[in-house]
Formats: C-alpha cells, structure tokens, sequence
C-alpha cells in the first residue's frame, strides 16, 4: 500500500500527461503531491521529510513549468530529485556520519552497521545513476520524438524499433 501511495502523483502524471499535455500533467502531479502531504498529516500526524523534498522540488520545478510555459522545467524534476537523494545519502554518511538508510530501516531490518554503510552507498550509487539516466532523457527526449517512439513501439519487429530508436540514442 505505501508503494502505491509513494506512486500516486506519478501515476496520475503520467494518465494526466496521455490525456491533456504535458502542462495539465504538471498541474495534477503537484495536486497529487499536495493530497499525499494532507493525508500523511491526517493519517499519521506527521509527513515523511522525503515527501516535503519531493514537493518543494515539483512544486519550484513544475510551478516554472506552468508560470512560464516551458515544458524543460518539470524534465529537471526527476534528474534533480535523484540528485538530492544521491548526495544526501553518500554526505551525510561521509561528513557527519550519520546513515541515512539505517534510520530509515532500522525498525524494519537488523544489518550490521557495515551492512548499513555498504545498503547507504549502494542507494546513493542508485540514485546517482538514476540521476545520469534521467539527464539523458530529458536532454534528449522532446515531446514529437515522444509520439513518434509510442508509434514505434506498436511495431512487432525488433528491428524496425531498433533502427526507429537509434536517432534519439543519448549521446
């Protein structure tokens, strides 16, 4: 329940975004965004830090999105989100020591404090590549390119996607 609760505002995005464009997709994420933070302080008094991070970065990013009618701002959303959870994570270990995974799971799992430092940098690591992938994308990733790859992919030959989706390869 709490995976389809992280998912929310994403899967209404991506409906919004199928349905209405890019701009009301922005406007649902943070409407949803904003629902999760009302809920979790109604349910359980209090709202997760990662959920205030994640709003301030989709309400800065997606806010521009809306005000200025640039579609490139809610593409950094994810790229800089995966930024902050990637440097969180590795810094707040290295610097003051502090292991951001073992406070989060530590009523969930008993690992050694090694295990701990190794789970902290293997999620900072995750986070950082997510975070290169995500650059990729949106840099190279435009919304015609979009429409033409979901046209490709109705196609039942590898070869025909393969050769489609080799322009728009991240380079």
């Amino acid at each position: 329940m709490k995976l389809l609760f992280d998912l929310f505002p994403i899967i209404l995005f991506f409906a919004a975004f199928k349905l209405f464009g890019i701009f009301a997709a922005t406007a649902t994420a943070i409407a949803a965004t904003v629902l999760q933070i009302v809920w979790s302080k109604y349910r359980h008094g209090k709202v997760d830090t990662m959920l205030w991070v994640s709003f301030a970065i989709i309400a800065v990013f997606g806010g521009a999105t809306l005000l200025l009618h640039d579609e490139n701002f809610i593409k950094w959303k994810p790229t800089i989100l995966y930024w902050v959870f990637s440097t969180t994570l590795l810094f707040s270990n290295l610097l003051f020591g502090k292991n951001l995974m073992r406070s989060l799971l530590h009523e969930k799992l008993a690992l050694p404090a090694k295990v701990w430092d190794h789970v902290n940098l293997a999620w900072s690591l995750f986070f950082g590549r997510a975070r290169a992938c995500s650059t990729c994308m949106s840099r190279s990733i435009t919304p015609p390119i979009l429409g033409q790859l979901q046209a490709v992919r109705h196609h039942r030959h590898h070869a025909a996607v393969r050769a489609a989706a080799e322009p728009w390869r991240c380079r």
